[in-house]
């Protein structure tokens, strides 16, 4: 997929973010995560920082063991914050 569908999709997440309506976007990423596969450690970080802000910390920790499971990884600054 083109970079330009990324950034709309990004845009999109983070409007709905700054609006919080945090479900919203998550089921965003839901619907479109597997159309890029080359952003999958960014798109696993959003679904669990999304699942924890809606208020289902066990989603999140789904979502983190699924990106492990994965051989996905982030610098400890951007787990932290």
């Amino acid at each position: 997929m083109p970079a330009n569908e990324f950034r709309g999709l990004r845009e999109r997440v983070f409007v709905l973010y700054q609006r919080q309506r945090y479900a919203e976007a998550l089921a965003i990423l839901e619907q479109s995560a597997a159309t890029f596969p080359q952003q999958a450690a960014r798109i696993y970080n959003w679904r669990m920082c999304l699942a924890n802000l809606s208020g289902d910390p066990h989603l999140a920790l789904e979502f983190f063991q699924k990106a492990v499971k994965l051989g996905l990884w982030w610098p400890e600054e951007m787990l932290r914050s």
